[in-house]
């Protein structure tokens, strides 16, 4: 049985939901009305709940915010409920990494499927473990090598793939009108990424597999096809945090490759991202811009520092902004370097031969190495479903 937390400072509020569960053997329902002097939920519980329901209105805020400092793995899964029109209360809610917000009044159906929803979401983390998920690459500033990162780290992951025995990842091109992954690796898909995004309803693994185009090292690509110009905002970012989803349940791995534009398709891929790869180089420029994003994405989108990792990309010893510059900037205790790679790199772009399959045993094929490792390390839970009925709020602004 589903040990349920139901917790507010309004004990009318929470009757309905009291009586709601009270008709459901599967769950066990706890009702706790927080009083003033502790604003943590869980504070002197004598049980650990499954599952958590915090109901807040605009004037009783304080849980949700002392609810986000709890580290990912010592909270239980989190539901919100309020009044309609809280948008301080969603955003702090995500910011919290809760699972759902249900507006007031809640249907018992809505609230019986949220939380069989959660109970489902939980047991299949547990299953996956730490490895596998969504990671976002994306540079400060235009040009800054991140469809070369994008494109070796994948072939790198690749690699490991095949060893093991298991499943290929998966490098998602977001630039809609360029699509230059599909240069860096020789490919032409027949069947591209909007394609593959208007019929995501349909898709399954079968389906699948005839959208994209395979690299000869079991990568598999899915980029634009050519063809007509694209607008972010005629691509729907609903459809593809769907189409995420299912190549993530279908590839250890999906890397998405990400255009230097802040709008609702890349939100949408920051918030369901273990790790977002923050490229840039060793200019005064880069650093503000890297600093700014950062901002941006702890501050509007919720995402945590600890979920960011940096890399520092042409890295040269000699350069004006020195590594312990950017460490300080940006306020991190560890930055990835790439070493400075002109030449060879356009050798791989002319080409189409990944870098790392040119020469392996080179100090920037060992640092594309490094980075792979660091991304499929142990990851924070990504907070993804909540943000999309966010985005439409922040993006607005």
């Amino acid at each position: 049985m589903t040990k349920v937390l139901l917790t507010s400072r309004n004990s009318a509020a929470l009757r309905p939901l009291q009586q709601c569960l009270a008709q459901q053997s599967e769950f066990e329902a706890h009702a706790r009305i927080v009083v003033n002097g502790h604003t943590d939920p869980l504070h002197g519980l004598p049980f650990s709940p499954d599952i958590v329901i915090l109901r807040v209105d605009a004037e009783h805020l304080a849980e949700l915010t002392t609810w986000s400092t709890k580290s990912a793995v010592s909270r239980p899964p989190l539901i919100v409920v309020g009044p309609a029109g809280q948008v301080e209360a969603m955003r702090l809610a995500m910011r919290s990494g809760a699972k759902d917000f249900l507006v007031e009044p809640v249907a018992p159906a809505d609230l019986i499927a949220a939380l069989r929803q959660v109970r489902t979401d939980a047991g299949s983390s547990a299953r996956a473990g730490s490895q596998g998920g969504v990671y976002a690459i994306v540079g400060a500033a235009g040009g800054t090598g991140t469809s070369f990162i994008s494109v070796n780290v994948a072939r790198v992951l690749a690699e490991d793939s095949e060893g093991a025995g298991g499943a290929a990842p998966m490098l998602v091109d977001l630039d809609l009108n360029f699509a230059p992954l599909a240069h860096h690796l020789d490919l032409h898909p027949e069947r591209g990424l909007l394609q593959a995004i208007d019929a995501v309803d349909g898709l399954d693994e079968c389906a699948l597999s005839g959208f994209g185009a395979r690299h000869r090292s079991g990568l598999r690509l899915l980029s634009t096809t050519g063809g007509s110009a694209v607008l972010s905002k005629d691509v729907s970012a609903e459809k593809l945090s769907k189409l995420l989803e299912v190549l993530s349940a279908n590839h250890p791995q999906v890397l998405v490759d990400l255009p230097h534009v802040l709008d609702s398709l890349t939100a949408t891929v920051f918030s369901m991202s273990a790790h977002i790869v923050l490229v840039l180089q060793q200019s005064v420029q880069h650093v503000r811009n890297a600093a700014r994003l950062m901002n941006i994405l702890k501050t509007e989108l919720g995402v945590s520092p600890e979920r960011v990792r940096i890399v520092l990309n042409r890295y040269r010893k000699d350069a004006l902004v020195e590594l312990d510059d950017v460490r300080r900037s940006l306020n991190v205790d560890t930055v990835l370097t790439v070493p400075s790679h002109y030449r060879s790199a356009l050798e791989s772009l002319d080409t189409g031969v990944p870098l790392f399959e040119m020469d392996r045993n080179s100090a920037v094929a060992r640092s594309m190495r490094q980075i792979a490792t660091t991304l499929t390390g142990e990851a924070d839970e990504p907070r993804a479903g909540l943000l999309q009925r966010v985005l439409p709020n922040f993006l607005r602004k």
